[in-house]
């Protein structure tokens, strides 16, 4: 009978309980006694003790003793509302009891993540073109709101699609599909339940959006003047006239027609 209630209990959804008082360490040899606010059938872990204790007639009392030391479990089978009830109690025989597990720190409350922070994250290290594109389609709905021609958040919606789509194929071919993982964060974290809240979603992710362009570098001015830059003069060097040298072709080393030579430098 004990074997059938205490696999019965296996096999069976557990949702009524029962309750087990009493002692839950005691010296070796020592009498301890569990009581069970239900009629119940027990059984005894390791199997060693299974003579070291005895039951009520009523099945609520259990006695045990032995002067062998350890933990002992007790199970308690039993019925309530008709349903089958297994429950269980340790009891460290000649053994110090331990001490309670700790309460485990409560794990932290998660911050909430702004919509900003997510587009941000999102955006981080994209191309600057392609999100200037982005960020012009949201503003572009943000600005038919603010005219009255968007007047519902389907249309809103729709609206920056249909410009993203058109902007972004224009702007580079893979725009699309390179900031697709930006454009679901969006998508799936702004408030649409009225036109006004989706124009101030559209409006916050598109400054964020900005905030991750990269600035462009300023050009450096040119502060050296090279108006006046120094141009190299030139210097004519004169120098004495050499001795004409006999000429070879006139006759008696005379030639009438001789000059003097002069040589020039031009130096820098």
């Amino acid at each position: 009978m004990k074997r059938i209630m205490f696999f019965l209990t296996l096999f069976f959804p557990v949702v009524a309980h029962a309750e087990i008082t009493g002692a839950v360490g005691c010296n070796a040899g020592e009498l301890a006694i569990i009581n069970c606010d239900k009629e119940a059938v027990w059984s005894v872990y390791p199997a060693e003790y299974a003579t070291s204790y005895a039951v009520s007639n009523d099945g609520r009392t259990l006695y045990f003793a032995s002067p062998k030391t350890g933990k002992v479990t007790f199970f308690a089978a039993s019925v309530v509302d008709g349903l089958p009830c297994l429950e269980n109690h340790s009891l460290y025989n000649g053994l110090e009891i331990p001490e309670p597990a700790p309460t485990p720190t409560p794990a932290p409350v998660p911050v909430p993540v702004t919509l900003e922070d997510m587009v941000k994250a999102a955006a981080t290290g994209k191309d600057a073109v392609e999100l200037t594109a982005l960020a012009e389609s949201l503003e572009f709905a943000v600005n038919g709101v603010d005219r009255g021609t968007i007047k519902t958040p389907v249309a809103a919606r729709e609206t920056f699609r249909s410009i993203w789509l058109e902007k972004g194929t224009k702007v580079k071919e893979t725009a699309l599909d390179d900031l697709s993982e930006l454009v679901d964060v969006i998508g799936k974290n702004v408030d649409n339940s009225t036109v006004k809240s989706l124009r101030n979603d559209y409006e916050t992710a598109a400054k964020a959006i900005r905030s991750c362009i990269p600035a462009k570098a300023p050009v450096e001015e040119i502060t050296e003047d090279f108006s006046k830059e120094a141009k190299p003069e030139m210097k004519l060097e004169k120098q004495e006239p050499e001795k004409m040298s006999p000429a070879t072709n006139c006759p008696n080393g005379q030639c009438p027609n001789a000059t003097p030579q002069r040589r020039f430098y031009w130096g820098y």
